[in-house]
């Protein structure tokens, strides 16, 4: 039977037959969800899914990787319990967030979408100054250069 990692969105879309698999999420997630309007269908749902709170291996493993592909920036700590969660477990990543997906398959992580469709190139990001263009191999938030924000793209 496959181990699913839900994140917050796949959650949120209720498009998801909760009741069929192996259910993971990490306690983050239900920290995002119990915050919100959900919290009544978190509840009826929490006896048929089980909670993670992922290893700190695991999670450092995740942001060397995200470092790597440029994703770090727009991961949250909730994205990073995910693909650690679905690391740690060896499990199928269900979300529609593409920096996540791109984040697993660099990692080899399994994925599925919900309501989009699924990246179907892995991308690497390079940042570059919009003001003199200068190309950064890493995020920085303001070129050391002229002072302009750097923003990232595509190799």
């Amino acid at each position: 039977m496959s181990v699913y990692i839900l994140d917050t969105g796949a959650i949120i879309s209720r498009n998801i037959n909760l009741l069929s698999g192996n259910i993971w999420v990490p306690e983050s997630v239900i920290g995002e969800i119990r915050k919100g309007k959900l919290k009544r269908n978190m509840d009826q749902i929490s006896e048929y899914i089980s909670i993670i709170s992922p290893s700190e291996n695991y999670r450092k493993l995740v942001s060397e990787t995200a470092e790597e592909t440029g994703d770090i920036k727009v991961l949250s700590e909730t994205d990073i319990d995910v693909l650690s969660a679905a690391l740690e477990l060896s499990g199928v990543i269900v979300s529609d967030d593409y920096a996540i997906q791109n984040v697993a398959g660099k990692m080899g992580i399994g994925y599925i979408g919900v309501e989009k469709e699924t990246i179907k190139n892995q991308i690497e990001w390079q940042f570059r100054c919009t003001g003199c263009r200068k190309i950064y191999p890493k995020f920085v938030p303001v070129c050391e250069i002229c002072g302009h924000s750097v923003k990232r793209f595509p190799k």
